[in-house]
């Protein structure tokens, strides 16, 4: 990459100490594949100029150390195989890191911030004597660092002057490096010998054929609004559908719905997948914090001022209980049955002028069900009380009828020839 492409990266003065950086990352794996947050860790060394090896620390992690070495990016893996490593605790591996540092020379170390991350760095650097910078969302130079405060609402940027830059990265703010086209070689490092600071015993997970949620591409997350536990099935049977994984605010973990290692927040998880849908989350800014980055956001809330649809990019106001059947994809308890359909209401921008057009959102294209509500200039969505039911025939090759979903108390509608285009039925329906 030349000194031109990384410009933009970086204010000219940084441009001669950025060819002196060399980053040790530190990866995060099961010993037997590499934790999808690594990856995200990588793209942000590479922004630091220099060289950026990989330490893959584990008992039998070979495997790792080949994939590691294929991502685009790295010069060198350095792999440690030691029983000592077992459960990847934080004192058997800072003494290899603290060896490693001594050995190299690294001007910076890093790792993902997640809880592996967040055990193993400050470790790290009180040992080295620095102060770490923890959960940085954005690289300025070398030395300058950009991460959030008080729940995501202040965001500072930090200097760090000590000699070896210790710090950890959120993996949602970061893209992940590719994981081809890169030929970095292996190199073995000998491990010190084992502190006996801790001992593993063992780990119960909790086992599920979903997605894991820090890495899914869609989630569905549910609030105190679904008022049990036992309905958050609706949610399992949606995320089903979606192939998404299932979080939860505090407050319906705290409640005891479900269980902790699904709560979204500043003191759970950090996401930030494709489609981040909030049911029944009135949105306190420690769940902000830990889903506000992702890139499509669909609120359900029967409360209009509640907070989660200042950030929300599609928000529907309505019970979720009542609303089921149309959010529902086909298949799914309460869904209407029918092969494609729409509830469209009138959509207003009030500026407290009367002034309409009609509008049409897609919650979710798989469904073919869309919800249009009143789209309001205060920065949330508020469904209108007259309501217009838009039936749309399919159009569909293969289907001898079509039929419509009813859950307006509406007459189904049918044809059998499903392969034009025709017009839609508009039939006024007071709500």
């Amino acid at each position: 990459i030349s000194e031109h492409a990384l410009g933009p990266l970086f204010p000219p003065q940084a441009s001669l100490l950025r060819r002196f950086q060399s980053t040790l990352v530190i990866a995060e794996h099961n010993n037997e594949s590499l934790t999808p947050i690594t990856l995200n860790v990588i793209t942000a060394a590479k922004r630091l100029g220099g060289e950026v090896s990989c330490l893959v620390a584990g008992t039998s992690c070979d495997k790792v150390a080949q994939e590691v070495s294929k991502v685009q990016g790295v010069a060198k893996v350095l792999v440690a195989q030691h029983d000592a490593y077992k459960g990847f605790l934080p004192e058997e591996l800072t003494p290899l890191i603290l060896a490693t540092q001594k050995q190299f020379n690294y001007t910076h170390i890093c790792a993902g911030a997640s809880a592996f991350g967040k055990n193993l760095i400050p470790r790290v650097a009180a040992k080295l004597d620095v102060a770490p910078v923890s959960d940085i969302i954005e690289i300025k130079s070398p030395d300058t660092f950009v991460r959030t405060i008080y729940a995501g609402n202040i965001v500072c940027t930090v200097k760090c002057e000590e000699n070896v830059k210790v710090f950890s990265v959120r993996g949602t703010s970061f893209e992940a490096a590719p994981v081809s086209g890169g030929s970095a070689s292996l190199e073995k490092v000998t491990p010190p010998p084992p502190a006996g600071l801790s001992e593993w015993i063992e780990q119960k997970l909790t086992k599920s054929d979903r997605p894991e949620l820090t890495s899914a591409k869609v989630v569905v997350s549910g609030g105190r609004g679904l008022k049990s536990g036992e309905n958050f099935k609706l949610l399992y049977d949606l995320a089903d559908q979606l192939h998404a994984a299932v979080g939860a605010s505090r407050a319906a973990v705290d409640a005891g719905f479900v269980p902790n290692d699904m709560q979204v927040g500043q003191t759970g998880k950090i996401v930030a997948p494709e489609l981040y849908i909030a049911v029944g989350i009135s949105g306190a800014i420690q769940h902000l914090a830990g889903m506000k980055d992702s890139k499509t956001i669909v609120a359900i809330n029967k409360d209009p001022d509640a907070p989660i649809f200042q950030v929300a990019d599609f928000g529907l106001v309505a019970d979720l209980f009542k609303v089921r059947a149309a959010m529902a994809p086909r298949g799914l308890p309460g869904a209407a049955g029918g092969v494609c359909g729409c509830v469209c209401a009138r959509a207003c921008l009030c500026a407290r002028a009367r002034v309409c057009v009609r509008a049409r959102a897609r919650l979710c294209a798989r469904a073919r069900v869309c919800v249009c509500a009143r789209v309001c200039a205060r920065a949330y969505v508020c469904v209108c009380v007259r309501v217009r039911a838009c039936v749309r025939v399919c159009v569909s090759e293969r289907a001898s009828s079509c039929l419509y979903p009813n859950f307006l108390n509406l007459n189904h509608f049918g044809t059998n020839n499903c392969t034009e285009v025709l017009t839609c039925i508009l039939k006024p329906y007071d709500a």
